[in-house]
This record gives C-alpha cells, sequence and structure tokens, in this order.
C-alpha cells in the first residue's frame, strides 16, 4: 500500500465507505479486485481513486459475494433442506436472518456456521445430529479454503466463472502446497490485525483485504517455471521482490520502525514513488500507521 503515494487517505475513505449498511462490504470487494488489476497492469499509482466510482466498485464487489456464496451452496443447501424437514421449522427466524446478514453482508461468509449452530441448538429438538453437523462444518471449511484459488483462476482469466474450474484450482494446490499454505498463514495474520485493531478495524480490514489479495495474486510469481505467468509479465510484483523494498532504510525499536527511501536502485526499469512511512513491525507483517 505504502507504495502509492496517496494510501492513507485511500484506506481512510475504504474504511468509511465498509462501515456503510449493505453496500459497504461489497464495495469493498470491488476496491480490491481493481487493485489487482493494478498491480497486473504495472499500473501506478497503485491503488485505484474511490472517485472512479463507488458503484462501480459495488458492482464488481457483488459479483465477487455472488462467488463466495455459490461455493457455500452445498452447505446451505443440506441445512436448509434439513431445518425445513423438521417438525419445528417455522421456529427459525428466516427473515431476521436474511436481514441481518444482507445489513452486515462482511458477515455472510458465517451464515453457514449460524444456520447450523441454529438447527442444531436454538429449535425445540435439533434438525441436525452431530455427524451432520460436522460433515457441513468440513464442506464448510473445504469450499473456504479453495475460494481464494478460485478467485487466483479469476485474476488471470478475467472472468468470474473460472472462479469454479475445479481442475485448475487443483493442479495449482499440487504445484504449490507449501506457497498456498503460506499465503493462507499471512492472510489470516493480517486479518486477525485488521479485525481485532478496534476501534478502528474498518480501516484495518480495508488493510487487511489488500494485503490478502498481495498474498495470493503473487503466489504463481514465486515459482514461474511450473505456474502460468504470462499474464503476469507487467505486473508488479517482480519489482516488489527484488527491486523495491531495498531502497528503504528502517530503523527505530522492536515493534515501531521507520522506513526511509534512498536513491532508486541501478537497474529498475520502472520506479515506483519511495514513500517515508513508519509501520508497526509484528514478525514479517509490517502494518503501515503513518
Amino acid at each position: 500500500m505504502v507504495a502509492d503515494p496517496e494510501w492513507r487517505r485511500k484506506i481512510w475513505v475504504g474504511g468509511w465507505v465498509l462501515m456503510l449498511p449493505f453496500i459497504g462490504w461489497p464495495a469493498i470487494l470491488g476496491y480490491r479486485t481493481e487493485t489487482i488489476g493494478c498491480l497486473l497492469r504495472g499500473q501506478s499509482p497503485l491503488l485505484p481513486d474511490w472517485r472512479w466510482g463507488l458503484w462501480r466498485y459495488f458492482a464488481k464487489g457483488m459479483k465477487a459475494v455472488l462467488v463466495i456464496n455459490t461455493w457455500y451452496l452445498p452447505a446451505y443447501f443440506w441445512v436448509v433442506c434439513r431445518v425445513l424437514q423438521s417438525p419445528h421449522a417455522s421456529e427459525f427466524p428466516w427473515l431476521v436472518f436474511c436481514v441481518f446478514f444482507a445489513a452486515i453482508p462482511i458477515l455472510s461468509t458465517l451464515a453457514v456456521p449460524a444456520l447450523v449452530l441454529f438447527a442444531r441448538f436454538g429449535l425445540a429438538e435439533p434438525a441436525l445430529s452431530l455427524p451432520e453437523s460436522l460433515a457441513i462444518g468440513f464442506i464448510f471449511s473445504l469450499a473456504t479454503f479453495l475460494i481464494p484459488a478460485g478467485f487466483l483462476n479469476v485474476s488471470r482469466t478475467g472472468r468470474f466463472l473460472s472462479a469454479f474450474n475445479l481442475a485448475w484450482i487443483l493442479c495449482l494446490l499440487y504445484r504449490n502446497p507449501r506457497a498456498y499454505l503460506e499465503a493462507w498463514v499471512g492472510s489470516g495474520i493480517i486479518s486477525l490485525l485488521g479485525h481485532f485493531c478496534l476501534p478502528l478495524a474498518p480501516w484495518g480490514i480495508t488493510w487487511a483485504y489488500l494485503g490478502i489479495v498481495y498474498f495470493f495474486n503473487e503466489l504463481p510469481a514465486l515459482k514461474p517455471e511450473t505456474n502460468d505467468t504470462d499474464y503476469l509479465q507487467e505486473s508488479w510484483f517482480t519489482d516488489f521482490r527484488t527491486r523495491y523494498w531495498n531502497r528503504y532504510e528502517s530503523s527505530g525499536k522492536r515493534l515501531v520502525r521507520h522506513y526511509v527511501p534512498r536513491e532508486p536502485v541501478e537497474g529498475a526499469h520502472r520506479a515506483l514513488p519511495a514513500n517515508r512511512f513508519t509501520a508497526l513491525q509484528f514478525g514479517p507483517i509490517s502494518v503501515p500507521l503513518r
């Protein structure tokens, strides 16, 4: 993010957008989709401008929301069918459930666990047995694990339907199992940091989402000899890994680090702006502050 001279303003706006009921989360998903495009095209500035249009980002984000929930359809179908078969189906608060997750869509990825818990413990008699609950939990967890790989294929092809190309996804995982797990671990760390940096969580989540897409989208570039990397030829990934961060000198205490740019490194075929900034350091994770 700090390679964009206006990163503070753009993340600041993103945090306020995220708090908008109904449209905030899809808009942030659309914004990060646009950010991936900037990364892949080698575009500068790196972060899209919010003045390009909130509804433009919302429309793109709704496609991402549809992809995510399509992955979860088998789990949804199983739970809903079992609840409707229950003699206590009328006790289920369908309207409240739907309105709640529509108003706070960032929590919609937890809809399946919420359904399972209510079907198990919220009715007069459980609508799901323990083995069924565990099986649905496994389907939900597997889909969650594969969704980033699906979106990685969307980055490659530009088509949202390619998120369901299971053959390509399994091939990617077979070729890059360790890198994919590392991307998940890194994403988990920054997601926790972003969501729990109260009271600044909306801005932390915006930052985390941008970091997460970088973690996964650089994955093919780590093994160009085995992955399809033609679409990355103009991207910023190689520059960041080899030519960008050595332009900085860092100083400070163990937790707080100050980064000051040096002169551009010779041989760099293009130059991203190098901006002075301060960051919190959590192991390999740097959280930009100002």
